[in-house]
């Protein structure tokens, strides 16, 4: 059956009802899902690439009313990607800040998201360094085979795309197992079906992957 695009952009779902879980993910939800009971004001997420923090970080944004902002004022924040925060010692009063506005009673909630272990953080500052291993932290774990499939079938889902479920276990069979291949790949298979009219079929797999 031929699937017609109409200049859609893939836009990912962030709600609760969307995320896929797994043994990969599933203690880095409850924690999630547990605020505003955390032993303190801060977490710390970190995982590989595309492995949800994101997601996550969106549905506790959405309980405790966020904003994914680096601006001290605020009552609760998420940070992202804190190996990438140009400065540092601006990090570490942030981290100060929000933890005094919590002992106040002003909120100071706070979400970081990194890549890898506070501990492996290319950090220059040692107190910076000190106050993030001392914030609790949750790993996204490399995703499982069931974790991978639901995810294929999200990103289809999130490009409106219909895909059988036959050529979805054809692509899981092959794929190299990371949420950036499936997210470029469904990416190739998108544009190779809008380009030539068609529905995602095996063949069409076949020479996306050759």
């Amino acid at each position: 059956m031929t699937q017609f695009k109409f200049g859609f952009t893939a836009k990912p779902a962030f709600s609760v009802e969307d995320f896929v879980m797994s043994e990969a993910n599933r203690e880095a939800f409850s924690w999630i899902m547990e605020w505003p009971k955390w032993p303190g004001n801060a977490l710390l997420l970190h995982g590989p690439e595309s492995s949800g923090k994101t997601h996550l970080a969106h549905i506790w944004a959405a309980k405790s009313g966020a904003e994914f902002s680096n601006d001290a004022e605020k009552s609760a924040l998420v940070v992202e990607n804190i190996e990438s925060f140009a400065n540092q010692e601006k990090l570490f009063h942030l981290i100060n800040r929000m933890k005094e506005k919590t002992v106040n009673g002003k909120g100071g909630w706070l979400l970081l998201t990194a890549n890898v272990p506070a501990a492996q953080l290319p950090l220059t500052l040692p107190d910076l360094a000190s106050r993030l291993k001392a914030i609790p932290s949750v790993v996204l774990n490399p995703p499982d085979d069931q974790l991978l499939k639901s995810v294929l079938m999200k990103l289809f889902s999130d490009r409106q795309l219909k895909v059988p479920a036959v050529a979805i276990d054809f692509i899981l069979s092959r794929m190299d197992r990371s949420f950036p291949d499936a997210a470029v790949l469904v990416e190739k298979l998108d544009q190779l079906s809008a380009e030539e009219k068609r529905g995602i079929t095996i063949p069409l797999v076949k020479r996306v992957m050759k």
